[in-house]
């Protein structure tokens, strides 16, 4: 076939083909899973390609990516260059500090020629003027902390009071400490002589001790602990997952006189006589 005839036998086909390229290359993702998966196979090969093209031309780009949807799987992805990666952690600032008061744009270009005709410099502050600025830096950066640690406990006294119930009484101090009761460690009671039992005089060796019968009324014995069959122990075995686990009991071994009639046991007769 000629090459007229293979266009002319491939034209229709070719627009249906072009059709599906377009459609799978715009088309939405319909589950979030292949959006994720979609997003990090594209992402991957777009910085392979970034580091190839910074690698032969020296470009620097920054790359963000994030999802657009809370269903999405996607993390936030960054790809930052050298030079870039100062400024994002830098952080930049939502607005513009001007110097010594220039807060219009004539100020600015004022400067800026000024600059340029060699009129305006960059002046080298002297050892002493540059510690006299770093304490003041400091000492403002120290107060504005302190501010708001003072702000903060503030606050966090009002909310206390606001929560306080009505009915309790506020905190007050005392003029004097004679009303407040002191806690002293419990101290052991001192026995009494008086009360104390005198020793037995000593008896001779060889003769009873006569014996010692309590003259109060006969004290109560000590109740026996209840049997083991009454007891509400529960053993149980369970699984990693909490399972229960039933555990076959072991049979015990069959007795040898089972299902015999047993009776007294027979006495034992005496000793024939040799």
């Amino acid at each position: 076939m000629s090459k007229a005839e293979r266009t002319a036998a491939t034209k229709a086909g070719k627009k249906d083909l072009e059709r599906n390229h377009e459609m799978k290359a715009l088309d939405s993702r319909n589950m979030a899973m292949h959006a994720f998966h979609d997003a990090h196979q594209t992402i991957d090969s777009l910085e392979k390609e970034i580091h190839a093209l910074h690698a032969r031309t020296g470009i620097e780009v920054l790359l963000i990516a994030t999802r657009s949807k809370t269903a999405n799987f996607l993390r936030p992805y960054e790809l930052l260059p050298k030079h870039m990666s100062l400024t994002c952690i830098t952080q930049i600032l939502m607005t513009i500090l001007l110097l010594n008061g220039m807060f219009t744009r004539n100020d600015i270009e004022l400067l800026l020629h000024s600059w340029k005709n060699g009129s305006t410099k960059f002046r080298r502050l002297s050892n002493k003027e540059f510690e006299k600025w770093e304490q003041e830096r400091f000492q403002s950066a120290l107060d504005e902390m302190t501010m708001n640690e003072y702000n903060t406990s503030d606050r966090n006294e009002e909310l206390n009071l606001n929560n306080q119930p009505a009915d309790q009484p506020e905190p007050h101090k005392s003029s004097s400490s004679s009303h407040i009761p002191r806690a002293y460690p419990p101290t052991k009671a001192q026995p009494n002589p008086a009360n104390q039992p005198t020793p037995p005089p000593s008896m001779p060796i060889g003769s009873k001790r006569p014996s010692q019968e309590p003259n109060g009324p006969a004290t109560s014995k000590r109740p026996k602990p209840a049997p083991l069959r009454n007891s509400t122990t529960i053993n149980t075995l369970t699984s990693a997952s909490g399972a229960p686990i039933n555990v076959a009991k072991a049979p015990r071994k069959q007795r040898s006189d089972k299902g015999k009639k047993r009776g007294p046991h027979k006495k034992a007769g005496p000793a024939p006589s040799t």
